[in-house]
């Protein structure tokens, strides 16, 4: 091997890691990118898809059927989700209904509606529960219509979705209707406006009253029909649904051609022209339509005219029912019967008997009856479920109530628990300050005895040898003083006693003992108050205390006791008429200043003696 050989070889060995290692990523990465890539042509799918949904609804509304079942196709056919999957059936299943399409609309049904309780889309699943109702009726299987009615009542009723379920009372009301059954008819009707009033849905409740109408003229109550119809005619208008004015305009038409007023179908039949217009040939309200104008052009004696419009009834009426064949088959037998056509009219009223068999509408009845029986047991059963429920409410509120009751009660006991302590702490100050005042005033006392009456007692002894007249007054002075203590001595009772009263009477007392008047003048806002018994006792000490100096040192004919009450409390012991001969002696700071004082510390009131020639007063200031 020459040497470039190896050196190529060593390059080609160099390179082939790298390789290796870049096609191992690309295998990784592959089967990613074509998942995210199917993932993102499914999500874009699925948008495509609802949005030919919410197209084919807009086509649908506007009564353009085909196009809205074209729409629908197209955007099944992108594999939508399950959800989008299920309105599109539904809608779908509507566009034939409309169209009369029955068997197509049936078809659907049977598969869509396990699909949508499969994957729980009640709306969808209640929608073509009503519309297989719809189709099984016009088509003239009543049993399976009522099955597919009480199947979604029963969902309307369990999801409590109101709306749908009065629209199946209103179809129910129709079914009844047309068996002749109108007591019950007008049950379902009544049931479904009242509810409908009550959630404010008004194209139900016009529709409700329609079936009224309906009703009524079925049993010919023709001018009652449009008395309960007329006046909501303006409402329907303003709602601007083709259906609901075909429904209106009907039994409208109907009652007007009975009573021969022509006029007035003039007025009405281009309204049902427009909004026939707008909805396929096949529908029960352009049926309904047709057979008015055919009942006009017999009773116009336009029999070739009305046989025309007869057979296009027959031949829509194939997939729709709208009308029934027997009816459809004996209006036929009369209008070539009208037409000099003898033999054709025996063999289409042949038909028409045929289709009216007892014993068919006897089975007819038995089935609406025991549609009934099981609907109301339903009924009753949801009604029981509800006052279950509404008990069960009742018992937990009971219980709320109990619980906030127990712990009110408990907050009760608190509170008066705590007032109780807070009373006892109150009492047990008072008391203990009534303990030391009872204290202060027995060594007040003792002071009072050893230093002022004994000492005067003394001076009275030494004056009785120099000065006879000064003895004496000085030994009445005595007599004072003993009084004052003794009255002292004996604590006042504010039990029974308001301490304005104790005052006046105290006053009264020490005008009787002396030739001292003692007056007080108690004010509206002090009689107001409620003032504490250990705080009237010392007001009441000080009033006295008060009293007693000005008698004992102003020689007043009139002592002046004021008691008031503003931001503060306020006593004040007035002389103001003071003997010229004894002029008041200026305490200094004797016994009764300085108990003054010490009476007025313990209430941290403010205390003011005036004293001149004219006037002797004490004031004192409370804090309330």
């Amino acid at each position: 091997m020459c040497h470039h050989s190896k050196v190529k070889v060593n390059k080609i060995m160099i390179y082939k890691k790298p390789i290796a290692i870049l096609t191992r990523i690309l295998f990784i990465l592959t089967p990613l990118l074509v998942f995210s890539a199917c993932q993102h042509d499914k999500q874009g799918d699925e948008k495509k898809a609802y949005a030919l949904f919410m197209e084919a609804m807009n086509h649908n509304a506007a009564g353009e059927k085909e196009e809205a079942i074209a729409l629908i196709d197209s955007a099944l056919n992108m594999n939508p989700a399950d959800t989008t999957r299920s309105w599109l059936t539904s809608e779908k299943m509507t566009a034939y209904t409309d169209l009369g399409e029955m068997r197509k609309a049936i078809a659907i049904g049977k598969e869509g509606i396990p699909f949508a309780e499969k994957i729980k889309d009640y709306d969808g699943m209640l929608a073509m529960c009503g519309s297989m109702g719809i189709c099984y009726r016009r088509i003239g299987e009543l049993d399976s219509s009522l099955i597919y009615y009480k199947k979604g009542i029963e969902k309307a009723i369990e999801s409590e979705n109101t709306e749908y379920e009065i629209y199946l009372y209103n179809c129910i009301s129709v079914l009844f209707n047309e068996q002749k059954r109108y007591k019950e008819a007008i049950e379902y009707s009544d049931k479904a406006e009242s509810k409908a009033i009550a959630t404010n849905d008004t194209i139900e409740r016009l529709s409700a009253h329609a079936n009224k109408g309906a009703i009524l003229m079925r049993q010919g109550q023709y001018k009652k029909c449009l008395n309960t119809l007329t006046p909501l005619w303006g409402v329907v208008k303003k709602a601007n649904y083709n259906v609901l004015t075909l429904k209106y305009l009907s039994p409208m038409l109907k009652s007007y051609l009975q009573l021969g007023k022509i006029d007035s179908i003039a007025y009405y039949i281009p309204y049902a022209d427009e909004a026939s217009h707008e909805l396929a040939p096949t529908s029960n309200g352009v049926l309904g339509i047709l057979e008015i104008k055919a009942d006009m052009l017999g009773k116009q004696k336009k029999y070739t005219e009305q046989k025309v419009l007869l057979d296009s009834i027959e031949k829509y009426n194939e997939t729709n029912m709208a009308m029934p064949k027997d009816k459809l088959f004996a209006i036929q037998a009369e209008c070539l019967n009208n037409m000099g056509k003898a033999k054709e009219a025996y063999t289409v009223m042949a038909k028409a008997y045929h289709q009216s068999d007892s014993l068919k509408q006897s089975d007819i009845d038995k089935q609406l009856s025991d549609f009934n029986v099981r609907y109301k047991t339903l009924e009753k059963e949801v009604q029981i479920e509800k006052m279950d429920h509404e008990q069960s409410l009742l018992y937990i509120r009971i219980l709320c109530l109990t619980i906030a009751l127990i712990i009110l009660f408990i907050a009760i006991l608190i509170i008066l628990y705590r007032r109780k302590l807070e009373k006892q702490r109150t009492e047990l100050s008072e008391k203990t300050s009534y303990i030391n005042g009872v204290e202060t005033e027995r060594k007040r006392l003792a002071k009072e005895l050893h230093d002022g009456v004994c000492n005067d007692i003394l001076a009275v002894n030494i004056l009785m040898q120099t000065d006879k007249e000064e003895a004496q007054r000085l030994l009445k002075n005595v007599g004072h003083d003993v009084r004052r203590l003794s009255h002292e001595l004996i604590p006042p009772r504010f039990d029974n006693t308001s301490l304005p009263e104790l005052v006046e009477i105290y006053c009264q007392s020490m005008t009787a003992e002396g030739g001292t008047i003692v007056k007080s003048f108690i004010s509206k806002s002090f009689l107001r108050l409620s003032i504490p018994s250990s705080k009237a006792l010392e007001i009441y000490r000080i009033i006295q205390e008060s009293v007693s100096n000005a008698i004992k040192y102003g020689y007043s004919k009139m002592i002046t006791v004021e008691l008031d009450a503003n931001d503060q409390l306020g006593i004040a012991c007035i002389t103001n008429d003071l003997s010229p001969e004894h002029p008041i002696t200026k305490d200094k700071e004797g016994i009764g200043k300085s108990t003054l004082k010490m009476r007025t510390d313990t209430l941290k009131a403010k205390l003011d003696i005036v004293h001149n020639e004219e006037e002797y007063k004490v004031e004192v200031q409370i804090p309330l």
